[in-house]
């Protein structure tokens, strides 16, 4: 009896028990779902199925997740108790590297398989060894507060700038920051913008150098026209396209729910912006436009369909695995933009400005690469795009002449100029196709502004995020063309 006594006080002193288990499961689907609910606020927000590749990586989780729980029951007693804790670190790195870093693009799916493989075999090896170590006193203190302050804090990241967004964004007038009855600068010098027709045309990715065609196809219909070259606010269109509503610099852009994108304490909400006349047209993609108040007509693009075309996935495949692709591939991989395009420029002819008058801003998928025809160089696609931006702009002063609208006014910019290096390094065009880019790089974003009449002076506008300002500007001398 007294050499049973001790046996029978004895308790373990280390390894995981049940506790840590199921603090870790929790934790572990908390930041899993956490990582969806941001995938799919930036998939909502702007609408190109560009986080494909971070959904297959979250659905590999949870499948790789449900797979060792089914095969747990056969697999050593030790390997089955680090289950979740392997889970919770495997679900944290992920959450990590797609919420703070964006996650996946096809250009690193291949690295990012391997580090994967490599991050799941070490855990797999190294934790029953760490949680066989651990004093309980400390298993037991990880579990009541390490998984669930992990939990928390992957929530709160997430849910947080919705929550900012939805109770702190500014209500704002667009286009004209001025109240749509506020009269003009004065009699003498009325605001540019006042009582005409406008139409705003930003074309993405447009240099500044690559803009004489367009301004000579303005001339041609006999408008007066100036030309300002513009330091781009940023180089994205996430970036540039807030700060032009804004009026200020939006540096770390981050979609925050299916209408507003924050920076910081910056927030953009579309659903808060209120048209500042009533006869306003709206045409774009990317951003959600049509969240706007008040307008008289919107339209926004978005790609294809993820099922629309079959081949897509096995293109997508092929060339994430760095694959050797079939022809039909080179030939229909930009299938999906090319389509945006052609939908968008259709959308763009449909609004009642034609008819109408009024106010059309439209935000124009090119020149942005890439463009239908694989033959074609680089240099070659990004001019074609050009013309067809000059072949746009002399078409719509066309159209809105024989609809019999006068006093017409035209401003065309750009949100930032073409990424020459992202372009001929992101595997869309090969060395041999991307021969001769030097020659696209350029620093600047053009403004012309174009008008049957007086022009406002352009000196006072030095970035891109002042276009809108342009209309309440007040006009100038002519400028003869």
């Amino acid at each position: 009896m007294t050499d049973a006594a001790p046996a029978a006080r004895e308790t373990p002193t280390t390894g995981p028990g049940p506790g840590l288990d199921r603090a870790c499961t929790a934790a572990a689907a908390a930041v899993w779902t956490s990582a969806w609910i941001e995938v799919l606020v930036r998939d909502r927000y702007h609408a190109l199925y560009s986080q494909l590749d971070n959904m297959a990586w979250l659905i590999a989780l949870g499948g790789f997740y449900l797979l060792e729980r089914l095969v747990a029951r056969w697999a050593p007693k030790a390997w089955a108790a680090t289950l979740s804790a392997r889970y919770l670190v495997l679900a944290a790195v992920l959450w990590a590297w797609i919420v703070l870093f964006g996650g996946a693009s096809g250009q690193r799916f291949v690295a990012g398989v391997i580090l994967s493989a490599a991050l799941a075999v070490g855990l797999l090896i190294a934790m029953p060894w760490l949680l066989r170590r651990m004093p309980a006193a400390s298993a037991s203190a990880l579990a009541t507060r390490g998984p669930m302050a992990i939990a928390v804090a992957a929530m709160l990241f997430v849910l947080l700038p919705p929550a900012m967004a939805l109770w702190s964004a500014p209500s704002l007038s667009w286009p004209s920051r001025q109240a749509a009855t506020a009269p003009a600068a004065s009699q003498t010098s009325p605001a540019f913008g006042r009582d005409r027709t406008v139409l705003i045309l930003l074309f993405d990715e447009l240099n500044d150098a690559a803009v004489g065609g367009i301004q000579a196809a303005l001339t041609a219909q006999g408008l007066h026209v100036a030309h300002r070259p513009l330091e781009p606010v940023g180089d994205g269109t996430a970036k540039v396209v807030p700060a032009m509503w804004l009026g200020r610099p939006f540096k770390d852009p981050k979609p925050c729910s299916n209408s507003a994108i924050c920076s910081g304490r910056d927030i953009l909400d579309f659903s808060k912006v209120l048209a500042s006349r009533q006869d306003i047209d709206v045409v774009g993609f990317y951003h959600p436009y049509c969240a706007m108040q008040g307008l008289r007509w919107c339209r926004r693009e978005s790609p294809l369909g993820v099922f629309d075309w079959s081949d897509r996935w096995v293109c997508a495949v092929r060339r994430r695995m760095g694959l050797t692709m079939p022809e039909r591939c080179h030939r229909e991989q930009h299938l999906s933009w090319t389509r945006l395009v052609e939908r968008t420029e259709q959308a763009y002819w449909q609004a009642p400005f034609w008819q109408q008058g009024g106010m059309l801003y439209a935000h124009l998928p090119f020149p942005h690469p890439p463009a239908s025809d694989s033959r074609q160089t680089f240099v070659e696609q990004y001019a074609a795009g050009t013309s067809k931006a000059a072949r746009l702009a002399s078409a719509s002063v066309e159209r809105l002449r024989a609809a019999g609208i006068k006093d017409i006014a035209v401003i065309v910019t750009s949100d930032h100029p073409l990424r020459v290096d992202g372009w001929c390094s992101n595997g869309t065009y090969s060395a041999r196709r991307c021969q001769g880019s030097e020659q696209l790089k350029d620093s600047k974003v053009p403004l012309l502004v174009a008008a049957d009449g007086a022009l406002p002076e352009l000196a006072p506008f030095n970035s891109n995020q002042q276009v809108f300002d342009v209309l309440d500007a007040p006009v100038s001398a002519v400028t003869t063309p």
